[in-house]
């Protein structure tokens, strides 16, 4: 709820936003120090797909804004 707070700030000061927000809790049980995500802990599955799944939205934006640049 916190970071949908954020949103309307985010983009009031015209930053892009994902339309679908990442969600990790029991962050230090599941990435060590180093930022690196522990296999085989309890929700490392759902954290790297959903990782995965932002990394793709962030590429896909990032190639639109480029190719299309908002004046």
């Amino acid at each position: 709820m916190a970071a949908e707070s954020f949103v309307e700030i985010l983009q009031m000061l015209k930053m892009m936003v994902l339309p679908t927000p990442v969600l990790l809790w029991n962050v230090n049980d599941n990435f060590t120090e180093a930022g690196e995500l522990r296999k085989g802990a309890q929700n490392s599955d759902h954290f790297e797909a959903r990782l995965e799944e932002a990394f793709h939205e962030i590429i896909f934006y990032t190639q639109l804004f480029h190719n299309h640049p908002f004046n």
